[in-house]
């Protein structure tokens, strides 16, 4: 009996028709992308060997996921979604990372191993008005959604205490953070994709 990927006579492997289709497809819907896709990866990781891991990531996963790629003339959007959810998902990673190394808790042998990044003049400026841009992004969530991203991520309450302070179940604040906050996301990151398109 012949495997469906099996010449019939050889005996030699051959491409199966989403194969031969995502080979030949691929590269004029979605390799054309690849200019858009590292300006958005530069200005989301902020370093240019962060950008080009997360651009050869993006297509990595894109071509694993071609052949779910339903409507072809959305290949670009397509794209876009994938490399926001990679980020997002690497950010996260680096935000827990840096929270494991606190160095103001490091012994002060251990203080020289950790090199000191002087801040300018510049970063302070951009880190105002990044917190001034979320800050702005979560007035403009609905209310119940920005008053519990507001108390627990800004103010850092945990989350028996948002409950009580708004008076509404555990349940509901960890609910209505991860929905605030992925509404948050695509307020602060669709204008990104914008800019970088």
């Amino acid at each position: 009996m012949n495997d469906a990927r099996t010449s019939p006579l050889s005996g030699t492997p051959r491409l199966s028709l989403v194969d031969s289709t995502r080979e030949e497809s691929f590269p004029s819907l979605c390799l054309v992308h690849a200019g858009a896709l590292s300006r958005l990866a530069r200005l989301l990781m902020g370093s240019e060997a962060d950008a080009q891991d997360l651009v050869q990531d993006t297509y990595l996963h894109a071509w694993e996921r071609f052949p779910q790629l339903r409507d072809r003339t959305l290949a670009r959007n397509w794209l876009f979604r994938i490399l926001r959810h990679l980020a997002l998902e690497r950010l996260r990673g680096r935000r827990r990372r840096t929270r494991l190394l606190d160095v103001a808790s490091l012994e002060p042998s251990h203080a020289d191993l950790v090199p000191a990044e002087a801040e300018t003049a510049l970063d302070r400026l951009e880190a105002q008005a990044t917190r001034d841009g979320v800050r702005d992004a979560i007035r403009r969530l609905p209310e119940h959604y920005g008053s519990v991203v507001e108390h627990h991520d800004l103010h850092g309450l945990k989350y028996r205490e948002v409950a009580d302070r708004l008076a509404i179940p555990i349940g509901t604040v960890m609910s209505r953070l991860n929905r605030g906050r992925a509404m948050l996301a695509e307020m602060l990151v669709e204008p990104a994709l914008a800019r970088a398109a």
